[in-house]
């Protein structure tokens, strides 16, 4: 590899950027913008009146932060899981949600499923064929670039003085409730969840099987359960498990609900309606981010 001096770096630059658009990965090039993140970070600790040692988050310094696709796993034929490098002093809640797209053209807002600790962010992506950002997201092979806003944003976050939360997600809109539970089983939190999980189809469930063991070793935290609304059509073929609407099934559990519950929804608008009456009906705080 050649000396890192601005020359040699702009060149570089210029060479990933025409890799993009063609759709070719370059892993040198790839770990080159990644020692450019580094640098940034590390300037980032002169800025301002921060102390010494302190790395600013995005936030701070105002600006867009380059990040490296790790990994793309396709999950069912249409979403993905896409798992980037994360940039220095890059941080968020459990929760939130960041810009995202190839630095050129539009952007989306996706929800970040990796919990605040881990070393990469990950991000749940159903692509939409007439999307303007998924198609282009989704394709993403490892050693890509994209670009992640300054600022991760939402209000569907823990709300921790809760004794039992209740999270409701249809397909991609597990994204939040994956980043809640993995940051409060890390620190083996007292939190007691019920999380439903539904789909039209039983290949729309990301995380399905990690939530599951997650239940299996941790049931006094998590009680997990899978729904799909079409169990008689081929797609379906071999589904044991529970069928219904995710608000069908919540209407079920309600009945076991006493106390001081905090109840989240995330996905189809449809399915958030329906539950927000529910919670309503039984004066249960709601929060809720609609995936349509």
């Amino acid at each position: 590899m050649k000396s890192r001096n601005g020359a040699d770096l702009e060149r570089r630059l210029r060479l990933s950027a025409q890799a993009r658009r063609s759709g070719v990965a370059d892993p040198e090039l790839g770990a080159i913008l990644s020692w450019v993140a580094d640098r940034r970070g590390a300037r980032q600790q002169s800025l301002g009146s921060a102390p010494p040692g302190t790395v600013l988050s995005n936030a701070a310094v105002g600006r867009a932060s380059p990040g490296t696709v790790l990994s793309n796993t396709a999950v069912g034929p249409d979403i993905a899981l896409l798992s980037v490098a994360r940039p220095p002093g890059f941080s968020f809640r459990a929760g939130q949600a960041v810009k995202v797209g190839l630095g050129t053209g539009p952007t989306r807002s996706y929800t970040i499923a990796s919990a605040p600790g881990d070393a990469a962010l990950e991000f749940c992506i159903e692509r939409i064929a007439s999307g303007r950002v998924s198609p282009l997201l989704t394709s993403l092979a490892s050693g890509a670039r994209l670009e992640l806003g300054a600022s991760p944003k939402g209000s569907l976050t823990f709300e921790p003085g809760a004794a039992l939360h209740l999270m409701l997600a249809t397909a991609t809109g597990i994204a939040p409730f994956r980043s809640m539970l993995r940051e409060l089983s890390s620190r083996r939190a007292s939190a007691r969840v019920l999380l439903i999980h539904g789909s039209s189809y039983a290949d729309r469930l990301p995380y399905a099987e990690e939530l599951t063991a997650l239940a299996a070793e941790q049931p006094a935290m998590l009680r997990y359960v899978t729904t799909i609304s079409r169990p008689d059509e081929p797609r379906n073929q071999g589904w044991t498990s529970v069928t219904g609407r995710v608000d069908t099934l919540l209407a079920q559990y309600l009945g076991e609900v006493a106390g001081n519950v905090q109840a989240y929804a995330c996905g189809n608008s449809g399915m958030i309606a329906a539950v927000s009456a529910l919670c309503s009906a039984r004066g249960i705080p709601f929060k809720s981010e609609a995936f349509d």
